[in-house]
């Protein structure tokens, strides 16, 4: 039985705790009309023990796996200018996990898979590490990851485990029974996970348009600069296109994830040894430093573990330190909120399907164009 009502929606997260967690193994995940995955039950199997709902962290009262009350607060990124170019914030993430792998340790994180869909994978070596760099505003597939985390754990492995906060904590209680020291996390500040079904479609739908498979995917590429990040796709046939569409539903939260709404994490009670986002309104604090446009990561410290090896890569990063008033954002104060006509927005996706509501609410279609000619003449009389 699949078990999703309005309170599931709202306080299930996806992140496949409860699937490690039970002891029957009588659940699995199976998804929704967006793809969001979401338990099913087996009732033949299930005791009703109450092992998955104990172990949940999505909860406010999540438990706190950290040593430090508050964040050592940075703005860092790498002083390679080649490295730089090629992350989509400061590079931080590419620095540790270098690191990682260079003790022989691995490193998951969120991957492109086939057809571009968006899964977790494991990373062993350098030379693989590009395939989980760059951010991704779809929710990952998890299914198995846990699991592989925990084995490799038990057989004494070094491991960093990148995701979203729901991911990282709930991860965290189900690893906090192994030897401390050797799982290290990344907690992502996060606007909210997006629907992998309307991404899947959306590609599908410029496939069609373009008559070709596509051959490469960046949801978020400088090529204007850190601040104006653009979508990239590049057919097989060769064309190559700048869009925003995706992004623009997204950044609209049309399609989050329902829990998303509903975050507990949106706070500076960190769920990673180390959080990292990109510095947004670092032109409004004092320092003059990386005003040039090429990114700049925030990096917060909430734990020993987090700043030992923060300080072991620190030699191949510019690093100024900051504190918790400059570096504040909305992902730290609150929840993401639902665009007011999400659920019209829903009902007319499931009904017409991808191409209908990017006209009609993305940026595409007539309503959308219009604004921005309206917004045009308005700025014309402005000058």
């Amino acid at each position: 039985m699949l078990r999703v009502d309005n309170k599931t929606l709202k306080e299930c997260c996806g992140c496949t705790a409860c699937v490690i967690s039970c002891p029957f193994g009588a659940v699995k995940m199976g998804p929704d009309a967006l793809g969001f995955k979401y338990p099913v039950i087996n009732n033949d199997l299930c005791t009703n023990c109450g092992k998955c709902f104990k172990d949940c962290q999505f909860v406010k009262s999540y438990k706190g796996f950290n040593d430090f009350e508050e964040p050592l607060v940075y703005a860092a990124r790498f002083k390679d200018e080649k490295k730089l170019r090629e992350s989509q914030s400061g590079g931080v993430f590419s620095a540790i996990a270098e690191a990682i792998l260079a003790r022989g340790g691995v490193v998951y994180g969120v991957a492109y898979s086939e057809n571009y869909k968006i899964s977790h994978c494991k990373i062993t070596k350098k030379e693989a590490l590009n395939s989980i760099k760059g951010s991704k505003y779809v929710q990952s597939n998890l299914d198995g990851i846990f699991l592989d985390v925990i084995n490799e754990l038990k057989n004494d492995k070094l491991v960093l485990f990148s995701g979203v906060p729901c991911q990282v904590e709930n991860l965290r209680k189900q690893t906090e029974r192994l030897k401390r020291g050797k799982l290290i996390t990344i907690d992502i500040l996060c606007h909210g996970v997006g629907a992998p079904k309307v991404w899947e479609d959306y590609l599908h739908y410029l496939e069609i348009k373009y008559s070709s498979s596509l051959q490469n995917v960046n949801m978020r590429n400088k090529l204007l600069g850190w601040k104006g990040g653009i979508e990239t796709y590049t057919f097989k046939n060769k064309k190559r296109i700048i869009t925003e569409s995706y992004l623009y539903l997204y950044f609209s939260h049309y399609i989050q994830r329902e829990s998303c709404f509903n975050c507990p994490y949106t706070n500076l009670k960190r769920v990673g040894d180390i959080s990292l986002g990109d510095f947004w309104h670092w032109e409004k604090t004092s320092h003059q430093e990386f005003r040039d446009n090429k990114g700049i990561s925030l990096v917060l410290i909430n734990s020993s573990i987090g700043k030992e090896i923060f300080e072991e890569v620190s030699g191949s990063l510019e690093i100024i330190p900051s504190n918790t008033e400059e570096c504040m954002q909305n992902v730290l104060r609150k929840s993401v909120e639902p665009n007011i006509k999400r659920n019209v927005f829903l009902k007319d996706y499931n009904k017409k399907g991808f191409k209908y509501v990017a006209y009609k609410y993305g940026d595409m279609g007539f309503i959308y164009k219009t604004k921005i000619f309206i917004a045009k003449i308005f700025s014309m009389f402005k000058q």
